[in-house]
């Protein structure tokens, strides 16, 4: 063996480990551009340090060399060496290669911690002084310059002392082997495994269940104090694993939709916090690698200062429990109930997440009133929309609201306003190709005007604002360009008999045409009749827009109609009026007038057009006096028919008695006078009298029955709820003859 003299001038060996630990450090410094008392200082650092090390038990968690490497590797990318990393992956491969040396796995943890060393002072200096009240997950601070004793209670300086005595290498490996410290199952131990159990990792002491493989179990006995406060820990891990889970199922899933991704992506920052946490609380708890442990943080204190933390954890597992396969706006009305919480703090957890999940329905709520566009392909909006539905069915049945999926801070009435202003934009682009920009917006309302609408209107007033710009322009455009006055107006004057000129002069051309049988009618020559009517009457006057709408429509015939049964007078719409227009006229004319949007217009035709059928007896309230009314017309009939036998009874008769008074002549002898006399009374009473008997009682039947059907129809007419047909039993009595 070779023998060298050290700076005393006595001999030793150049193999020793102090020498070559000396030596390689001596290297090292070199390479610096240090002055003589720096470069003194470094070595004798360092020297110290690299003592330490080789003083603390050889315990690593890592299981082979690729692991370890492993970590290298992710050290110096996290800290931007890339060129670093790569030189070590190539220096490690062929370091991996040499056979002389047995323990690598070893030699790379040794490097790895020496290494870490030289960054110390630099990671240190990066370090934040947070508050822990400030931020979701935030540690607490702790003295870093602590240090915490994971080994048998030895002095660090003796351990040095001891390993660096100038011995021989048999003298050092005995005094290692005495040295090697006995593990103890303290406390920052525990916390460090506590740390990986509350990110579900498994550890040496807390493994996962191998049942559900989200809880963690102890694998060591402990006592019942320590016991307790590590299951603390643990239901946070589970909670942990929990939430990961959930991610997992619906994170960066297509038919989650928009909102439920929102959410996810709010869950995945709150863990990153809950990261950031574990590790500065890990960095804190110093590095066993290092020798920098700390023992001011103990299981008690920290649960008391993870208390809020764990809270945090728990209150999102509830939470992603509520809207598990929740979309839309069905999500955040759970949400909005959750940001009522009693709890301040709980509920300015959820209120966070809430804004960040209502962005994808405030745009849009914002390109439906802008644009009339929806993009909705997972279903989530409170508008929806079937493109089945044909254009003239479009304000009506193409677009709806979907209550379900209404947010509870959205009220019903904004829902549909907003409805309205969408439908209106695509009404005028479609139906009256009207492509005008009816209102821009100069900036996006904040998304807390949305879900705070008490303390900012904001959102209030855009839709307020929205709704009124289109729905004028809308009603304008009708009533301008379309002349829908006009129309409803034509409507009462031909479709309803207004035009009293114009249908008693379409009635007289036609009703030669109308008595003939439905199959012989030919639709032309009622064209014909029908153009000469306007012609030759006031409706000459009318402009072309009106005139031209008029037309005859025939009903399809059954067998024995006649030409009244299938006929009727059409009044052809198109466009925006067929809309509109399925008339008591004031009324119809006063609500247009004070019409806001396109649903008041409807509305107000809807109630015209009921109006209509309530007097006409034609709806649900009106069925039995409508029967009524209908035998009363029967019995009419009958009296008719009645009326009409009895005229030709009587014509009969008449006849007859002049033809007798023909006969009946001076001539005769009083014998054949007396019996024709006796001839014609027996042919009265045989035959004539028994015939106006049986009209007379007819005609008592028909009385009796007529005026009891009356009295049922004035009473029935009285009990009415429409107001009209209440009067019209006054009307209808007005003499008070029937009672």
């Amino acid at each position: 063996m070779q023998k060298t003299l050290d700076s005393t001038g006595k001999q030793s060996n150049s193999n020793n480990v102090e020498q070559l630990i000396f030596r390689l450090l001596s290297k090292i410094a070199s390479t610096y551009n240090l002055n003589e008392q720096v470069r003194y200082k470094f070595v004798k650092d360092q020297f110290t340090y690299v003592g330490k090390l080789l003083s603390y038990d050889a315990y690593s968690s890592s299981k082979d060399t690729l692991e370890i490497a492993a970590r290298i590797k992710k050290k110096l990318v996290s800290q931007k060496k890339t060129d670093i990393a790569l030189s070590f992956q190539e220096l490690e491969a062929k370091f991996n290669k040499q056979k002389i040396l047995k323990n690598h796995a070893a030699l790379l943890e040794f490097f790895f911690a020496y290494y870490l060393e030289q960054n110390k002072y630099e990671s240190t200096s990066n370090k934040n002084s947070l508050n822990f009240y400030s931020q979701p997950f935030e540690p607490p601070m702790v003295n870093d310059t602590v240090k915490n004793d994971v080994i048998e209670k030895y002095s660090s300086t003796e351990k040095i002392h001891n390993l660096f005595k100038n011995e021989s290498n048999t003298d050092l490996l005995r005094n290692n082997q005495r040295l090697k410290p006995t593990f103890i199952l303290n406390e920052t131990y525990i916390l460090r495994e506590l740390i990986y159990a509350m990110q579900g990792v498994d550890g040496k002491l807390f493994q996962k269940d191998p049942k559900d493989m989200q809880s963690m179990v102890l694998k060591v006995d402990m006592e019942r104090t320590v016991r307790m406060m590590v299951l603390r820990y643990l239901e946070s891990g589970w909670f942990y694993t929990r939430l990961r889970r959930f991610l997992s199922t619906y994170n960066n899933n297509p038919s989650a939709g928009l909102v439920l991704q929102a959410f996810c992506a709010y869950i995945s920052a709150e863990l990153k916090e809950y990261h950031r946490l574990l590790a500065v609380l890990e960095s804190q708890l110093g590095d066993k690698d290092e020798g920098t442990e700390c023992s001011n943080i103990t299981l008690r204190r920290l649960l008391v200062w993870l208390e809020q933390p764990l809270e945090r954890l728990k209150f999102l597992n509830i939470i992603c429990d509520a809207v598990r396969d929740k979309k839309g706006g069905i999500l955040l009305s759970i949400l909005f109930t959750y940001s009522k919480y009693g709890d301040p703090n709980k509920a300015a957890l959820v209120k966070s997440g809430l804004a960040k999940c209502a962005i994808p329905i405030r745009d849009m709520i914002i390109e439906w009133i802008c644009d009339g566009q929806i993009r909705d392909i997972h279903e989530e909006f409170f508008v929806g929309f079937n493109n089945s539905i044909p254009n003239e069915r479009l304000w009506h049945d193409k677009y709806n609201l979907r209550k379900s999926q209404i947010p509870s801070f959205i009220n019903e009435d904004q829902a549909k306003k907003i409805l309205i202003i969408g439908k209106s934009i695509n009404f005028l682009r479609v139906i009256c190709n009207e492509h005008k920009q009816i209102r821009a917006l100069a900036t996006i309302p904040e998304i807390e005007s949305m879900l705070d609408q008490k303390s900012d209107s904001q959102f209030q007033e855009l839709i307020d604002n929205a709704y009124a710009d289109t729905s004028s322009y809308l009603i304008e455009i009708l009533l301008k360009k379309y002349k829908l006055l006009d129309h409803f107006n034509s409507l009462r004057r031909y479709i309803l008999l207004g035009q009293g000129d114009f249908i008693r002069h379409l009635m007289d051309l036609m009703e030669c045409e109308l008595n003939k049988p439905a199959q012989d009618l030919m639709f032309p020559n009622l064209q014909r009749l029908l153009d000469k009517a306007i012609t030759e009457t006031n409706a000459q006057f009318e402009p072309s827009y009106i005139i031209s709408r008029l037309d005859v429509r025939l009903l399809p015939p059954s067998p024995n109609d006649m030409g009244w049964d299938v006929f009727s007078l059409d009044y052809t719409m198109d466009g925006p009026l067929k809309t509109v227009l399925e008339v008591s006229w004031k009324n119809l004319s006063e609500k247009l007038d004070n019409s806001k949007d396109m649903d008041d217009v409807i509305s107000a035709n809807e109630q015209f057009l009921d109006t209509i059928i309530s007097q006409l007896l034609l709806d649900e309230n009106s069925k039995e006096i409508a029967k009524e009314l209908r035998t009363i017309f029967d019995l009419i009939v009958k009296m008719s028919d009645l009326c009409e036998q009895f005229h030709k009874i009587a014509l009969g008769e008449s006849d007859a008695r002049k033809q007798f008074k023909e006969k009946f002549t001076e001539d005769l002898d009083e014998d054949q006078k007396a019996a024709m006399d006796n001839a014609e009374r027996k042919r009265y009473h045989g035959e004539v009298k028994p015939k106006i008997r049986n009209a007379k009682n007819q005609l008592s039947i028909l009385k009796n029955s007529f005026s009891e059907m009356v009295k049922n129809l004035l009473e029935a007419l009285k009990n009415h709820p429409n107001e009209s047909l209440r009067f019209l039993s006054f009307r209808f009595n007005f003499n008070e003859y029937y009672y």
